[in-house]
């Protein structure tokens, strides 16, 4: 195959990638249309195996390592499972009028299309200009849309979101912060070994606060922390962890002092106490559930449970548990094993030490995501799919030297 071709082939693909998150983020201020923005990445699954597969063919060694195997097995358990469900399982309808068997496979294939999405950016090589030109274009436009949510205040106005609808889909920060975040890490990653680094982390900071998602906003600070800690000295780290706090807290508080209707605050920060937070609630009603349906699940998942518990498809464990849930306990094993499996290399390899932009940018979207799914996040988490793509064939094409393998 021409490797011109495939060469302009990537940059397509990156750029379809980009322009999917865009469209999900368009069709949050009626834009866009709302069902195809969310079916929309399935068109991922053929063009980004055909990459995929011809990309493949530029590597010498085609023997199945385990990242060709733990990439395989878990797409095809995102299509053998729902088989299996549709087989043995009753077709139930929930209160929102959702099929349990429709379900099921809308949650597999948007995970079979972001998993396959990942291998597409893990398979770059370099960052060229190309890329970083693409990455802060979008990132430009996004900031353009988020300001103009912000319809004169400092907090993503959802209610006014809402109301430029036609239809009668509520608008929230899940639906409009998960679209970003590829983006935005893409962006600091990009600047991270820059004079502009720490602009960048503030500027995102900011958006996120502004998002007003308690996990997503965390999870971000927390990566940053993380990651600093792992490429920073000690002395250093702490130099740096005091002077981020105090611009923080003092840039939040600043917004946040003429704030008139603080509920969106007080949200963020749960200063009313985890007893008086329905969300907070609600999350740990749908944990304790998942022991209740424990052998329900255990074989192929079992969204029926969910049904028959509160007659909500959407009322899960937001976390990692909910793969089990899902999916059953081998499939569960399996990315439980992936992230673990991911961890290790990055410490075996001292990635972390690495200036590549990708390498940047799979490290933090990577410590984001794993704080995500255990705190709050679940298997409609299109980022666990990505990065989990992401990792297994970065690993797969990275040249490493014989040095650090060793």
């Amino acid at each position: 195959m021409n490797i011109r071709f495939v060469f302009s082939f990537e940059k397509f693909l990156y750029f379809f990638i980009l322009l999917i998150l865009l469209i999900r983020v368009l069709s949050n201020i009626n834009i866009f249309d709302n069902s195809l923005a969310v079916i929309f990445p399935v068109a991922i699954i053929p063009l980004g195996l055909f990459y995929l597969i011809i990309n493949s063919g530029k590597i010498k060694d085609n023997r199945l390592n385990l990242n060709s195997f733990l990439f395989i097995a878990i797409c095809l358990f995102l299509l053998i499972i729902p088989i299996f469900q549709n087989l043995f399982l009753d077709n139930l309808v929930d209160g929102f009028d959702r099929y349990s068997h429709n379900f099921i496979w809308v949650v597999s294939l948007l995970g079979l299309a972001w998993i396959i999405a990942g291998g597409i950016f893990g398979s770059i090589q370099d960052s060229t200009v190309f890329f970083k030109y693409l990455n802060f274009v979008f990132f430009i436009i996004f900031c353009y849309l988020l300001i103009y949510s912000l319809n004169g205040g400092i907090f993503i106005d959802y209610q006014f979101l809402t109301n430029l609808r036609n239809d009668d889909i509520k608008i929230h920060h899940l639906s409009l912060t998960e679209p970003l975040m590829l983006v935005f890490y893409m962006i600091i990653a990009q600047f991270y070994n820059s004079k502009y680094k720490w602009l960048f982390i503030l500027i995102v900071l900011f958006l996120m606060f502004s998002l007003g998602g308690r996990v997503a906003f965390f999870c971000y600070i927390f990566s940053i922390l993380i990651y600093e800690f792992l490429i920073s000295k000690k002395l250093n780290y702490f130099f740096k962890i005091s002077l981020i706090s105090f611009i923080s807290i003092y840039m939040l508080v600043f917004l946040s002092s003429d704030l008139d209707d603080t509920f969106a605050l007080e949200k963020l920060f749960l200063s009313k106490g985890l007893n008086n937070d329905e969300s907070f609630q609600s999350r740990m009603q749908f944990f304790h559930d998942f022991f209740n349906g424990f052998l329900s699940q255990i074989i192929i998942g079992n969204p029926n449970f969910l049904i028959y518990t509160r007659n909500d498809l959407g009322s899960y464990a937001h976390n990692i548990l909910s793969v089990f849930q899902f999916y059953g306990l081998i499939p569960f094993i399996l990315i439980m094993f992936s992230l673990f499996y991911i961890i290790r290399k990055f410490l075996v390899l001292k990635l972390f030490r690495s200036s590549d932009v990708f390498i940047i940018f799979g490290i933090l979207f990577f410590i984001y995501t794993t704080l995500s799914v255990i705190v709050g996040k679940a298997v409609l988490f299109s980022s666990l799919w990505f990065i989990l793509g992401f990792w297994f064939f970065k690993f797969k094409n990275m040249q490493v030297s014989k040095d650090v393998l060793k």
